[in-house]
């Protein structure tokens, strides 16, 4: 099996580069309600699922997962988190830029524009989306087969930085 890492970071990037004329997705952000967070701590993997509820502006709800890899957890300082197990685990920020993560939502975007190359590359959270079969003759959604994620991924990141669990330097 190959082994491929991914951050948040460079899916960000793969978002601007992938989609340079695109007026969704990233730049609307701020239309989604990233809500409901729930923390699943693996000390013994240094793992560290974050599940949401992400809220569209049109009302719509989707399941957002991303799983973050070389988490630290310490006895004291660090961020202190309530974990679903009930427990406070500290933990030292991550870092966008070099945690590695897998990563899933139940949106169509990232379901038809991302999921089938992120589980290629083995930075898909759950299970992959069955094979694609071409049934018009209109262009790929993912031409670059970009490894990026829809608005709601974004939206968990974002507020994963706002409550400094997650930081970019």
């Amino acid at each position: 099996m190959l082994l491929s890492e991914i951050t948040v970071s460079q899916v960000n990037q793969n978002n601007i580069t992938g989609f340079p004329t695109t007026k969704k997705r990233q730049h609307i952000t701020n239309t989604v309600n990233a809500r409901g967070l729930k923390f699943t701590p693996y000390t013994q993997t240094n793992n560290l699922k974050v599940e949401a509820d992400t809220q569209s502006s049109g009302g719509q709800h989707y399941k957002t997962d991303i799983q973050f890899d070389d988490v630290q957890y310490v006895d004291d300082g660090g961020i202190a988190i309530k974990c679903d197990d009930n427990e406070i685990h500290n933990i030292i920020p991550l870092n966008a830029r070099h945690n590695d993560i897998h990563l899933s939502c139940d949106c169509l975007d990232f379901y038809y524009r991302f999921a089938t190359f992120h589980f290629k590359n083995n930075s898909l959270e759950g299970t992959p989306p069955p094979p694609y079969i071409k049934k018009t003759n209109r262009p790929p959604v993912n031409p670059n087969k970009s490894l990026g994620g829809c608005k709601h991924l974004i939206a968990l990141a974002d507020k994963l930085t706002q409550l400094r669990i997650l930081r970019w330097d």
